[in-house]
């Protein structure tokens, strides 16, 4: 991932100051919200105000794949519009959406429908000018990091089966004892 990181900022960045850049997160999907473990699960992220729903597993990754695939749009609409400006660009991003695709395939998100009907700003629009262009760029890829971190510790919630666990818990019921 670093090397990755470092790629995109010397062929992609090197003349933005990318942390000083808008963070730009899709806002099509809720994953951050659904995919959080439900109140009675013990989350410390919810206030007492919040409303207990229980975590749905379908919910979630369907959140996660709409999120993948529009970031894998995103990069595809931005090769189809700049490569032709440095041809690194394509050598970095293509493998970047084929990892992306294949997180889909090998976390079994293939069969998990997209809500296209929640894409607010797709398909992205490019100037067509390099340098305007790398600096969205970077605050998409920004957002994409971010939304990559709350990805993997959703699949990681999901994969360590508490979830199921917590539910199987909520449905037990004591029996008094006389």
């Amino acid at each position: 991932l670093s090397l990755v990181a470092r790629s995109l900022q010397e062929v992609l960045f090197s003349s933005i100051r990318c942390p000083e850049r808008e963070v730009e997160v899709t806002t099509s999907t809720d994953t951050a919200s659904v995919c959080a473990p439900s109140h009675e699960q013990g989350s410390r992220c919810l206030t007492p105000t919040d409303i207990p729903t229980p975590f749905n597993k379908n919910k979630c990754l369907g959140n996660i794949a709409t999120d993948l695939d529009h970031y894998a749009k995103v990069l595809q609409s931005y090769l189809d519009i700049n490569h032709q400006w440095n041809p690194k660009e394509k050598a970095i991003l293509e493998p970047m959406i084929g990892e992306i695709k294949g997180l889909r395939e090998h976390c079994s998100l293939d069969n998990i429908p997209v809500d296209t009907s929640r894409e607010v700003h797709f398909p992205l629009t490019w100037q067509n000018k390099s340098f305007d262009d790398r600096k969205r760029l970077c605050g998409v890829m920004h957002g994409f990091y971010i939304r990559a971190i709350t990805i993997n510790r959703a699949l990681g919630y999901i994969s360590s089966g508490d979830h199921c666990r917590q539910v199987n818990d909520s449905r037990k019921t004591t029996i008094p004892t006389n």
